[in-house]
């Protein structure tokens, strides 16, 4: 989990994936120390303190390259969801999958949580806010893109892909959409469309 301690949401599911027994560890990538909340309590978490922020991509990178569990999660700061069940049903999927996010609908407040799973990506309408992916199938995101495309890069490298259907709240986009990132948000664009799309 990359935060800049921006979410009123943070804690609260920290502490909920601390608690969960789907749960071995919680790498935390703090990329703004001068922020941070008391999380001393929680036993499962790993705090790794940025000098200064490195931004999402490359934090996901440090998270997986120092994970050691087989499936891996990657999640935003910013979300609530049943973690438990969200995680069960990823782990039973991740065999059929390479990687699973979620669907469109888990951010509609009518949506009724059917677990179910279909092929593909809904990138754009919130697939990356918890990306499963098998550690064995990761491929670095390139060092050049910051913030965008991160999860598009993983699409690409991890297919087949999947999109969970789990209820979820969030405030979509609490850091990224901050007025600072909008110049490199415009690299990360740049970078893609020239070497990679």
């Amino acid at each position: 989990m990359p935060t800049m301690w921006r979410s009123s949401e943070t804690v609260d599911l920290l502490s909920e994936l601390d608690s969960s027994h789907m749960v071995e560890k919680i790498i935390v990538i703090d990329n703004d120390s001068s922020r941070s909340k008391d999380i001393s309590h929680l036993e499962k978490i790993k705090v790794l303190i940025q000098e200064e922020n490195i931004f999402v991509n490359p934090a996901w990178n440090l998270g997986v390259s120092i994970a050691e569990s087989e499936l891996i999660c990657l999640i935003n700061d910013d979300i609530s969801l049943d973690v438990n069940h969200t995680f069960s049903l990823a782990k039973n999927h991740l065999g059929k999958y390479n990687c699973l996010g979620l669907d469109k609908k888990c951010f509609d407040r009518k949506f009724k949580n059917d677990g179910s799973v279909r092929l593909g990506h809904h990138i754009g309408s919130g697939w990356g806010c918890c990306i499963f992916i098998k550690k064995n199938k990761w491929v670095d995101i390139p060092e050049e893109m910051k913030i965008y495309r991160g999860d598009m890069w993983i699409c690409k490298k991890c297919e087949p892909v999947g999109s969970l259907n789990v209820k979820v709240r969030t405030k979509m986009s609490t850091t990224s959409n901050l007025p600072e990132m909008n110049a490199i948000k415009r690299n990360d664009l740049n970078y893609w469309n020239k070497n990679i799309r």
